[in-house]
């Protein structure tokens, strides 16, 4: 399929067929069935299904400085640049698809210049449409840092500035009881209905279960985000309890979330889901090495 989309093969359809050793008549596979396009049972219907792991982990809002208790690459940290024209996602016109550089720095304005690892400035990329991205590790006592983003000289000084962000750097700390976290989890933005013509972006707010706030925090700050590195979803049918997109913890992990400052998110394609249904969502989170289910679930009604 991808040679057919890049125009190096002509598009004859799809073969389905025995391997060549199952046909060499050693026995038979007489009975072969199929459901057609038409078929009433929707699930059913024959589909070509591509897989791919599509999440952007950016890591602005759980940015850890540098530890000697983590390795070179847990060190690492990514952050995202996202540029919007009217709401549409545009490469910057000057760098295109090319690269961009970063560096970071105690004033958004001015400041001192702090030095990052593995190169100074950071060297980023182009991640998709309007997308780019940066990764370094960062050893610094400030409490609040500024990110610059660049290109047309590596020389900050000479360069072309296009955005400045700012983060606040986490200090990286070991604990003496192991402990299994528990989450909360909610979806801020679920509608109890959708069209079968919706593409959705649904967010996620996660926070530790056993979190007991005091009452100066209440009164002083808003509620943080915990972030969960590998978290997963999956739509069941309500009716049935039978699984419509499972989980995609596999070779592909086609449903694993992203997450941004604000917290973990996910596309949701509705044209995927018969309408008149009603359907479930529950997430999968990846820890202490092991796969837990939460046990919260989410309902919607899909309509035409």
């Amino acid at each position: 399929m991808e040679q057919w989309i890049a125009g190096n093969y002509p598009n004859y359809g799809v073969g389905i067929m025995l391997t060549a050793s199952q046909a060499d008549g050693s026995r038979s596979y007489y009975t072969k069935r199929f459901s057609a396009r038409e078929s009433e049972y929707f699930f059913k219907r024959p589909i070509i299904e591509a897989r791919w792991d599509n999440s952007k982990k950016d890591q602005r809002g759980s940015f850890y400085v540098s530890s000697s208790n983590l390795s070179a690459g847990n060190n690492l940290n990514t952050l995202y640049l996202y540029n919007y024209v009217r709401g549409q996602p545009t490469n910057i016109d000057s760098v295109g698809t090319g690269l961009i550089f970063v560096t970071v720095y105690t004033s958004g304005s001015s400041g001192s210049q702090l030095t990052t690892t593995p190169q100074q400035p950071v060297t980023g990329g182009h991640v998709s449409v309007g997308i780019y991205s940066a990764s370094f590790a960062l050893s610094t006592t400030a409490s609040l840092v500024y990110d610059r983003w660049f290109s047309g000289n590596v020389d900050p000084s000479l360069a072309t500035y296009y955005h400045t962000g700012s983060f606040r750097p986490k200090k990286f700390v070991s604990s003496n009881i192991f402990s299994i976290p528990r989450y909360v989890t909610a979806i801020t933005n679920l509608e109890p209905e959708y069209s079968n013509n919706d593409i959705i972006r649904l967010r996620l707010f996660t926070r530790l279960k056993d979190w007991s706030p005091t009452i100066y925090t209440i009164a002083s700050k808003e509620i943080q985000n915990d972030f969960i590195e590998d978290a997963y979803w999956k739509v069941y049918r309500e009716i049935d309890k039978s699984d419509v997109i499972s989980y995609g913890t596999g070779s592909e992990y086609h449903t694993r979330l992203s997450y941004d400052v604000t917290g973990s998110y996910f596309d949701l394609d509705m044209r995927l889901l018969e309408p008149k249904y009603s359907y479930g969502i529950k997430f999968l989170y990846y820890i202490n090495g092991a796969y837990e289910e939460q046990p919260s679930s989410f309902k919607f009604r899909v309509i035409e």
